[in-house]
């Protein structure tokens, strides 16, 4: 694309719970189709149903505590300044193999939460449309001051669930999940919606934690899920029936082989599967030595056996 995108809101929108159109009067969006209404706040579309998978509700819970609390103390400020500093540039250097981030993009990404690389994204590129979704409102607040603030104004946030995303088929050039798809028992079903929504020679982008000794060990403090017939079933029942997710700090998160991601993506209908080590930031924060927690850092990115992160990408 060589121009600027500009994409209408009905264009982009649709029901979620019946894909019908939607049409847009004042600050209510209504399906005319099922009749389903839903309200539009602060430039935010709301269009959220009540939420009863138990896994999807332990994830919320845990995030929208995380992002009230910064909210309160305005420590989303401090957090964007260490994304940049940190782990923007992996990730630019990651989905730029694959999108050139200098032409007109339709970009969205999953489970934003206060939206750090997407308002990069819309600061560096006027002409691209960015889109953040989430279903933390306390999250799409701190992305919205923050799209304000950097001057971005070509971008749509969106308060949904990813299992039932109300966007239109075809749509976007680029869907990028940082550390989302994994929070969600149905992995499948969140990369058939990413398939949906994203236009012929699309590409979807996801990071998430790797299946090996470091996540049944130590990853094992965050309530980790390795998916794996069998294991899945039984650290589910430590980590939610036995412990009541009291471990799991970012709520239901499951660890994949590398086999497992590019099975996954290539049944969902996507092309070009290619599963790669991400290079994150390794905290290891539970190390109280600088010295043992250096040493430590060469050990684990070093070792696919230790390494915490993978990203997978396809193309439609």
């Amino acid at each position: 694309m060589g121009r600027s995108l500009s994409i209408q809101l009905e264009d982009l929108i649709q029901c979620p719970n019946c894909k019908g159109d939607v049409y847009i009067e004042m600050d209510t969006i209504t399906c005319p189709n099922c009749k389903a209404s839903f309200p539009i706040v602060d430039r935010i579309p709301i269009m959220l149903d009540t939420i009863d998978n138990e896994s999807i509700e332990l994830s919320r819970n845990k995030w929208d505590t995380i992002y009230c609390k910064q909210m309160g103390d305005a420590q989303f400020e401090r957090d964007f300044r260490e994304y940049q500093s940190k782990y923007l540039t992996p990730c630019w250097d990651s989905i730029s193999k694959y999108i050139d981030f200098h032409k007109a993009l339709a970009y969205i990404e999953i489970g934003c939460g206060p939206f750090y690389f997407g308002n990069y994204l819309g600061q560096t590129n006027k002409d691209s449309f960015v889109v953040g979704i989430d279903f933390s409102f306390s999250a799409l607040k701190i992305a919205k001051y923050l799209l304000e603030k950097n001057g971005v104004e070509n971008y749509l946030l969106v308060c949904c669930d990813i299992n039932k995303m109300p966007l239109k088929n075809g749509i976007f050039d680029i869907a990028y999940g940082g550390g989302v798809i994994e929070h969600f028992r149905s992995t499948e079903s969140i990369l058939q919606s990413l398939h949906y929504i994203l236009r012929k020679g699309g590409y979807a982008f996801n990071t998430v934690p790797a299946l090996n000794i470091g996540s049944l060990t130590y990853r094992q403090i965050w309530g980790n899920i390795p998916d794996v017939y069998l294991m899945k079933e039984v650290f589910e029942f430590i980590h939610i029936k036995l412990l009541k997710g009291r471990h799991m700090r970012f709520g239901y998160e499951k660890s994949f082989t590398k086999g497992k991601l590019i099975k996954m993506y290539a049944q969902t209908g996507f092309n070009q599967v290619v599963v790669e080590r991400y290079p994150t930031f390794i905290e290891l924060e539970y190390i109280p030595s600088l010295a043992l927690k250096d040493l430590m850092r060469r050990v684990v990115e070093s070792s696919d056996l230790f390494y915490p992160m993978l990203y997978v990408v396809g193309k439609k």
